[in-house]
C-alpha cells in the first residue's frame, strides 16, 4: 500500500474527541499515514494537519446555522476544492449529518471512497436520507446497537463498533472524596445541573435549570447544587451570575456527575454520559420556536434522549419544549431526591443501557474497519 492520505472531518467538540481517539488508532495501525481534517485541538494533538477549525461549524438548530451559513459555506467550499485537488485516498466523516453528507457527495463524484464514524440519526429523523446514505458512503460505522439492524434494512455496509465513551467515562473520585474536596455534605442530597456545552444550549436552558433550583431550594433547603462547566466555557459569561449555593465544578465533570444523586441535562452526550455514570437525571430540551416546529414534522422516534432510544422505553423523564418548565422539572427532581429506592430503580435500568453501549476499544475496532477500507482501494 502506498502512503495513504485521510481527510477526516468534525463538526463540533465531541465530534473533535472522538476523531482523535479513532486517528489515534488508525496511526497505530498506520504510522505512515498523512492526515488533514476539520477539528479543534484534540485532533491537532494527533498530528492532524487542520484545514479549518470546527469551532466555525459548531452550531445547533435551524436559525442557529442561519446566522452562520456564510461561514459554514465558506468551510464546505474549501473542502470540496481539497478534495479535488488533493484527491485523498479516502475521506472520514464525524457525525455533524447535514454539512458532512453534502460532502460525502463531492467526494464519490471525484471517486473517494467515505467512512462514516457515528451514524446520522437518521433512524431518527429525516429517515428518507439512508437511501442517499446507501450510495454515497462506502461503509458506516455504527456506535448504538440498534442502529446495525436499521442500516442492514436498508442495504448499507455497516459495522457495529460500540459506544467509543465506554472506555473513556469513569470518575476518579469515590463520592466521599468528592464530597470532600468540594465542601458537600454527604448526608444531604445532592443535584448536578448540566446545561450543556455550547453556548446556544446554555443560553436556553441555563435560565430554566436555575428557576428550578430555586423552587426546589424553596421545598428542601438542604439540597446541595453543583454546576459542572464544560472547558470549553469556562471563561462565559453565563456563569458569571450564579447564585452563591450554586457549586461551579471545574475539569472534573465526570467525578461531579458520578458523585450527584440526580442531574438535569440537556439531551445529546452527556445523557450518554450519565448513563454509563449510572447516575439518575431528568433530560431537558428546549430549542427555537422554528427548529422545533421543523423537527416536530420530520422527528419519528417518540423519544429523544439517548438512553431512552436504547432501553426502549422512558428511563429518565423528559421536559421537551412547553413542557420544560421549572414547576414540572422541580417536582420530579424532589420525587427522585426524596425516594431512594426510585433512584436505585433508575439506576438498575442505566446499568442495563450500559451492557448494550459494548466492551472498551470502539475507536480502536473502527480504526480496524478503516484500515480495512483503504486495504480495498
Amino acid at each position: 500500500m502506498n502512503i495513504p492520505r485521510i481527510l477526516i472531518v468534525t463538526g463540533e467538540a465531541s465530534g473533535d474527541l472522538h476523531g482523535a481517539h479513532l486517528i489515534r488508532a488508525v496511526k497505530q495501525r498506520l504510522p505512515q499515514a498523512q492526515i488533514f481534517g476539520v477539528g479543534g485541538a484534540h485532533l491537532a494533538a494527533e498530528g492532524v494537519t487542520l484545514i479549518s477549525s470546527s469551532d466555525e461549524l459548531a452550531v445547533v438548530g435551524v436559525t442557529e446555522v442561519i446566522k452562520k451559513l456564510k461561514t459554514v459555506y465558506a468551510v464546505f467550499k474549501k473542502l470540496s476544492r481539497f478534495l479535488k485537488e488533493e484527491r485523498p485516498d479516502l475521506l472520514i466523516l464525524v457525525d455533524y449529518p447535514d454539512f458532512n453528507l453534502r460532502l460525502a457527495k463531492v467526494a464519490r463524484t471525484l471517486g473517494i471512497r467515505v467512512v462514516y464514524y457515528i451514524s446520522p440519526q437518521v433512524w431518527a429523523w429525516r429517515s428518507s436520507r439512508v437511501k442517499l446514505i446507501q450510495k454515497i458512503i462506502t461503509k458506516m460505522i455504527v456506535i448504538f446497537p440498534f442502529e446495525r439492524e436499521f442500516y442492514q434494512r436498508h442495504g448499507v455496509d455497516v459495522e457495529w463498533v460500540g459506544h467509543p465513551l465506554v472506555e473513556t467515562v469513569k470518575s476518579s473520585l469515590t463520592k466521599a472524596e468528592f464530597c470532600q474536596q468540594h465542601a458537600f455534605d454527604p448526608s444531604k442530597p445532592l443535584l448536578g445541573l448540566l446545561p450543556g456545552s455550547r453556548e446556544s444550549e446554555i443560553e436556553r436552558l441555563l435560565p430554566l435549570m436555575l428557576e428550578t433550583a430555586w423552587r426546589i431550594r424553596e421545598q428542601q433547603s438542604e439540597t446541595q447544587f453543583l454546576l459542572p462547566v464544560a472547558s470549553s466555557l469556562s471563561q462565559s459569561s453565563f456563569f458569571a451570575a450564579l447564585p452563591e449555593w450554586i457549586k461551579p465544578i471545574h475539569q472534573q465533570t465526570y467525578e461531579a456527575i458520578a458523585a450527584a444523586d440526580v442531574v438535569m441535562t440537556a439531551s445529546g452526550t452527556v445523557t450518554v454520559e450519565t448513563t454509563l455514570l449510572e447516575t439518575p437525571m431528568l433530560i431537558t430540551y428546549i430549542v427555537s420556536p422554528l427548529t422545533f416546529w421543523i423537527g416536530y414534522f420530520f422527528i419519528k422516534v417518540r423519544r429523544i434522549g439517548m438512553v431512552n432510544l436504547i432501553a426502549g422505553k422512558e428511563v429518565a423523564k423528559e421536559f421537551i419544549q412547553k413542557h420544560a418548565t421549572p414547576d414540572a422539572v422541580a417536582q420530579e427532581a424532589l420525587r427522585l431526591l426524596r425516594d431512594s429506592e426510585a433512584r436505585e430503580a433508575i439506576r438498575r435500568e442505566l446499568h442495563a443501557v450500559r451492557q448494550q453501549l459494548g466492551e472498551p476499544g470502539a475507536a480502536d475496532r473502527a480504526a480496524k474497519v478503516i484500515v480495512d477500507t483503504l486495504s480495498k482501494l
